[in-house]
């Protein structure tokens, strides 16, 4: 097939191709897929015969588990950029998780607690961007934006950098009085 699949049932999914990929009814298919770990790299071979108007005809094919892109992104180490969160309160956390949670595939690979927050390392620049926007736009909090050249596209010879946000969450709510000196702010 060449083409990205996801499944539940191995078996299943070769009947649906079979059905697909022939003209005429299929009215029984018989397949042996041997015991095997359903694994990125793991190879197998099936054979089987598929019975089309009283005539028995063989089957065989390949079957290569692997990775997409993104889901190999997320179960390795790899990352675009990472949101350095402070002070960060329950709400805050709340948050993030709910926004990682709508697209695993634009995640974060490893999130490390640390002294005074956390780091999420995320697969996508521009998720991070869009996530940092948010978080200004919610959260009284102070931003600074810094990236790093880390590597250049190979095919486009594009630069790409690596993207570190700093939200540091600051003490105070959104209608809070917040006493400077003598004055006094709402």
């Amino acid at each position: 097939l060449n083409k990205w699949t996801k499944f539940a049932d191995l078996q299943q999914l070769i009947e649906l191709q079979l059905k697909r990929k022939t003209k005429e009814n299929i009215v029984k298919i018989e397949l042996k897929i041997p015991d095997h770990t359903v694994n990125a790299g793991v190879n197998i071979k099936f054979e089987g015969e598929v019975v089309i108007r009283n005539k028995k005809h063989p089957v065989n094919g390949d079957v290569r588990y692997t990775l997409c892109g993104n889901c190999s992104k997320m179960s390795g180490q790899y990352f675009e950029g990472i949101l350095q969160l402070r002070n960060p309160k329950p709400r805050v956390i709340n948050y993030i998780s709910r926004r990682l949670a709508e697209d695993p595939s634009r995640g974060a690979t490893k999130i490390e607690k640390i002294k005074n927050g956390f780091d999420y390392y995320l697969t996508s620049n521009k998720f991070l961007m869009q996530l940092s926007s948010e978080l200004k736009r919610r959260f009284p909090c102070r931003y600074k934006f810094s990236r790093e050249l880390f590597s250049q596209d190979k095919l486009t010879s594009k630069e790409l950098f690596r993207v570190n946000i700093l939200i540091k969450i600051l003490d105070y709510e959104v209608g809070d009085r917040i006493k400077l000196e003598d004055d006094l702010y709402v």
